[in-house]
């Protein structure tokens, strides 16, 4: 015999999907519903009888709401609390080992800041003597031959 004589036919997986589909999703969410309904027509049944008082029906009320509303959202969010466990814990350990580093950075960014500083004044000195220099020298030559209008003393008078 050959070895694929001896080999399992795989399952068509639309198939497969559809069986786990009804396996693990549906199942459980219809016995979950046919559990609640018998309880709910047990306990109506119980109260029209008399045998059960308003009071207990909101206990069990209370109850299936705890096993069939609150059980499963804590399960949901079981695997989003312990991301913001892991998420505080790693916050927590990385800030003492994370200091030194920031701090390094930080002195390079003051140092940097203070090397731009005086940058920027040793290359914005020159210019700016420049600027002021040339509307001296327009004013002085052009102001008494009349050839500065009025829109160009308020300019000059205007920082810039």
């Amino acid at each position: 015999m050959t070895d694929k004589a001896l080999e399992k036919p795989q399952p068509d997986p639309l198939v497969q999907h559809r069986r786990d589909v009804r396996l693990k999703i549906v199942l459980p969410v219809m016995l979950s519903a046919v559990l609640l309904i018998s309880v709910a027509i047990v306990l109506g049944v119980l109260a029209i009888f008399g045998d059960i008082s308003s009071q207990q029906i909101g206990v069990m009320a209370a109850c299936l709401a705890i096993v069939f509303v609150l059980l499963p959202l804590a399960l949901l969010m079981f695997l989003v609390d312990a991301l913001a466990l892991v998420t505080g814990f790693a916050a927590g350990t990385l800030r003492g080992k994370l200091i030194k580093p920031f701090a390094l950075l930080r002195g390079y960014s003051e140092e940097m800041s203070k090397v731009t500083a005086e940058a920027a004044e040793a290359l914005t000195a020159p210019i700016i003597a420049v600027r002021t220099q040339s509307a001296f020298l327009r004013n002085f030559i052009l102001g008494p031959l009349g050839f500065l209008d009025d829109e160009d003393k308020d300019n000059d008078k205007k920082p810039k």
